[in-house]
């Protein structure tokens, strides 16, 4: 009797453990199945954004995304290494920071980083300057540089600076946003329709500019 309880005990013991693997895997599955599905998500996006609708124009014809959220508070940007305090002791993630604040401070978080990835485009590019500071004070390539105005940030505009600068270092140190705008180098407000934009390719309008390569 004692030897057929054992024998019970012994088996009840095996289907519990072998229950508790096929759950294991189970759930093991479902959350690499989970990541992997997040990655190609997140791989076809190419960044995160404020929930606000993009619209990317790929040959041949137009895609509407709506991007998921992300934001950046002036918390997250005071966690980094490079932060608005500091951040003038980085001379070309400072310019990056300027160009972004002075040209898309009202647009997205995407409006941001494109103007940043063109930024960086141009230094790539044998057709510009190569150094970022040099990309942005170009001769007349960008409005804010001289439009006779102050160049300083305003006190009610510290949250954007923050944003700003967390933006800059995303793109110019962490890669972030590669491929936003693909390889464009130019930009026009929408408002806008200036002679040589004719004479390249656009590629996608994101808030209120419009990107060329």
């Amino acid at each position: 009797m004692f030897k057929k309880l054992a024998v019970a005990v012994n088996i009840a013991i095996t289907a519990s453990m072998v229950l508790t693997g096929v759950v294991a895997y189970a759930s093991s599955a479902r959350d690499m199945s989970l990541e992997a599905e997040l990655m190609a998500q997140l791989k076809d996006l190419k960044l995160h954004s404020e929930g606000k609708t993009i619209q990317r124009v790929y040959k041949p014809a137009k895609l509407t995304i709506t991007e998921p959220t992300y934001t950046v508070s002036l918390d997250v940007a005071k966690e980094r290494k490079i932060t608005p305090a500091n951040v003038e002791q980085f001379p070309q993630v400072f310019c990056l920071a300027q160009n972004i604040y002075f040209e898309a401070g009202i647009e997205s978080v995407a409006g941001k980083a494109a103007v940043a990835r063109v930024t960086i485009n141009r230094k790539a590019s044998k057709k510009f300057p190569n150094s970022i500071c040099d990309v942005v004070w170009q001769r007349k390539q960008f409005s804010w540089t001289h439009d006779g105005k102050s160049d300083r940030i305003p006190s009610n505009g510290k949250a954007t600076w923050a944003q700003s600068v967390a933006v800059a270092y995303d793109a110019y140190y962490e890669r972030k946003w590669d491929g936003l705008v693909e390889g464009a180098t130019h930009y026009h407000a929408d408002y806008v329709k200036p002679a040589w934009s004719k004479k390249i390719r656009r590629i996608t309008k994101i808030d209120t500019h419009i990107f060329y390569e």
